[in-house]
């Protein structure tokens, strides 16, 4: 059955790519790799990356527009610093660039998908495929604290496979069948995939485990 309207309003589909400072198209000759990251550094790779950013958010709303049938007042889209961002009204896509925390010869590509209204339209594989297959997240914002002591009690009463800390910050549990893992925090939980995904597949692996609340949580994994 289709998800409900508040939890799909909740979901952003997320991934993470990176590449080379070098290859970027504004990239020089006299130019050098930053060798920290900071805002102004940010800011001068937003610059150099401008054409590719205008360029990706151009391409997307001529397909959508062309796809869905769409007209010019259905789409906002433009670029503000390091984002491009488009916005239907069905749903929302950012593409953000930033350099790599862990190597500032890199940068990253974060592409999310938000403000989800209508579920079929991301479920239609030609309209996901648009979008790219650079998706490896599922966030999911709860509607309330999550228990995570209670939902790490349920499944290991059960001799379900879960890990968690000391502390009980956090609890994982791997889901084989998509090489990955679901991390849950008291604010919601995070399906993360072993390998890139296009948003439809993501999408209708929600299907097996809302709602929310830990014990309909635990019952979904272990029933499934």
């Amino acid at each position: 059955m289709p998800l409900q309207a508040e939890h799909l309003a909740l979901i952003t589909l997320r991934g993470v790519d990176r590449s080379g400072v070098k290859r970027l198209s504004g990239f020089e000759k006299h130019h050098t790799v930053p060798l920290r990251v900071d805002d102004y550094h940010n800011t001068w790779i937003a610059q150099i990356a401008s054409e590719e950013l205008e360029s990706s958010i151009n391409d997307l709303a001529k397909q959508l527009r062309q796809h869905l049938n769409y007209k010019r007042k259905d789409i906002t889209a433009g670029v503000d610093g390091n984002t491009a961002f488009l916005n239907t009204p069905t749903f929302g896509y950012r593409l953000t660039i930033a350099l790599d925390p862990k190597s500032t010869a890199h940068v990253e590509w974060v592409r999310e998908v938000t403000s989800i209204t209508q579920d079929d339209i991301i479920l239609d594989g030609d309209v996901s495929l648009l979008i790219g297959e650079h998706y490896q997240q599922t966030c999911f914002q709860a509607l309330r604290p999550i228990s995570i002591e209670e939902l790490i009690d349920t499944f290991e009463e059960n001799d379900a496979e879960v890990d968690y800390p000391h502390d009980c910050a956090w609890c994982s549990v791997p889901l084989p069948s998509i090489d990955g893992q679901v991390i849950v925090n008291p604010t919601g939980f995070t399906i993360e995939y072993g390998y890139p995904q296009a948003p439809h597949v993501l999408l209708r692996d929600l299907y097996d485990i809302l709602p929310l609340s830990p014990e309909q949580f635990a019952h979904a994994f272990l029933e499934g």
